[in-house]
């Protein structure tokens, strides 16, 4: 069953099929060009460890040095590698077919004032090949069974779940948790997943409807960055489809709030699951209403992941903090707790000593309940509020800084 695609339905699906091609487009063009620098580099490295030996082949021809190393066959190995993984990146990430949304959103974003463009979310570029080859490996490689126990706590919740739940998936990537929930459900579910990245929402189109299947070199794109084994640089690794995802029912590409805070996307789902997702949001406040909004009442919303937060979140709870903030947002604590456990960030080593740096992280899990009606929450209005005044305090903020620094400048 092919997966439906859906764009933003604040713009036309012409309008979204030209932005999403074009963020396409600049994410293979960077990713040409960093191959570029790289092999630029790799022949200039050579060079010049080359002729800084010159001096010691006087002394001792018959040793082995850097340039040797290198070599014309290891230099190009990697050349073939960097350049194999361009052609790939060219076939991956072209633009899924869109369905238009205009039916089921017939009420636009733009009738709610300051919310008539979608806000940035303060995460890091997922359109970037790296991250790309990265989830590919980690999720549908011949390596990515060893990532698994990632999802051992939302499988551990579904015994729980209503019969043929409704779930949403936001930062869903490349759909893996939805295949996994799904195989484990049986398929008796219909789940919906929401991506921002352009580049991760068409290598899912090629993964879960078109059979994509080949081959990647994942490791040479880090060439001389904390190796341990220079020979992993030019490793294969096979990726793969997934045989069955019949409970993954559509994709919808585009900011989560600005999406699933809408009333149109009110009391939708009985299940949220949120894996490495709730740090990358800016406004912890704005994931919440956005949340209790898709939510319908007595809906759960499951978590997993850190809080590493990245450098544009604008609120940053640690996780009492954040406890303190959900039940005061109108949810019930069900499950709270950090497990200890610690597990590999994003790299998939089968022997673990392939990096001198290694990212690790304790995920924090918890599940809760909506407890409030749908009919007591405007979440778009409350978003839309916050952020007015927020803007207007930055504004004031930003006239005061100004009379303070003329002051000075004066005093001066």
């Amino acid at each position: 069953m092919m997966i439906p695609f859906f764009a933003p339905f604040t713009k036309s699906p012409e309008e979204n099929t030209i932005s999403l091609s074009y963020s396409l487009k600049r994410a293979k063009s960077d990713y040409s060009n960093s191959v570029d620098d790289a092999l630029m580099q790799l022949a200039s490295t050579i060079k010049f460890s080359a002729a800084y030996e010159a001096s010691f082949r006087e002394n001792n021809s018959s040793a082995l040095y850097y340039s040797d190393i290198l070599g014309n066959e290891r230099e190009q190995a990697i050349r073939n590698a960097l350049l194999h993984n361009v052609r790939v990146l060219d076939s991956l990430l072209l633009p899924p077919p869109l369905v238009s949304c205009v039916a089921e959103h017939a009420s636009s974003a733009e009738s709610v004032p300051g919310l008539d463009s979608p806000p940035a979310t303060g995460a890091s570029n997922y359109d970037d090949a790296l991250n790309i080859f990265t989830h590919l490996v980690r999720d549908y490689s011949s390596e990515s069974d060893q990532a698994h126990n990632r999802y051992n706590f939302f499988l551990s919740q579904l015994p729980s779940f209503p019969p043929n739940p409704r779930i949403l998936i936001p930062g869903a990537g490349m759909g893996k948790l939805g295949v996994v929930v799904a195989k484990e459900l049986r398929n008796k579910c219909s789940i919906e997943l929401n991506e921002l990245s352009s580049g991760m929402a068409a290598a899912a189109n090629q993964i879960l409807n078109l059979n994509f299947s080949g081959q990647i070199f994942p490791f040479v794109n880090e060439v001389f960055a904390n190796e341990v084994d220079s020979r992993r640089r030019v490793e294969e690794v096979e990726i793969s489809s997934p045989h069955h995802h019949n409970g993954i029912s559509s994709y919808q590409i585009g900011d989560f709030v600005s999406i699933y805070a809408h009333p149109m996307k009110s009391n939708k789902f009985d299940i949220v699951l949120t894996h490495f997702f709730i740090d990358v949001i800016e406004n912890m406040y704005e994931l919440m209403l956005a949340v209790r909004n898709t939510l319908k009442t007595g809906g759960v919303w499951v978590n997993s992941g850190p809080l590493h937060y990245h450098k544009a979140c604008k609120i940053r709870p640690s996780v009492d903090e954040l406890q303190i903030l959900l039940v005061s947002m109108g949810f019930e604590i069900v499950h709270y707790e950090v497990n200890r456990e610690s597990n590999e960030l994003y790299r998939i080593e089968s022997d673990g000593t392939s990096y001198t740096k290694h990212e690790v992280y304790s995920s924090l899990e918890f599940k809760v309940m909506n407890n409030l009606k749908t009919e007591q929450l405007d979440a778009y209005r409350m978003i839309t509020e916050g952020r007015i005044k927020a803007n207007q305090l930055a504004e004031a903020a930003s006239k005061t800084d100004l009379v303070k620094s003329s002051v000075v400048i004066e005093e001066l």
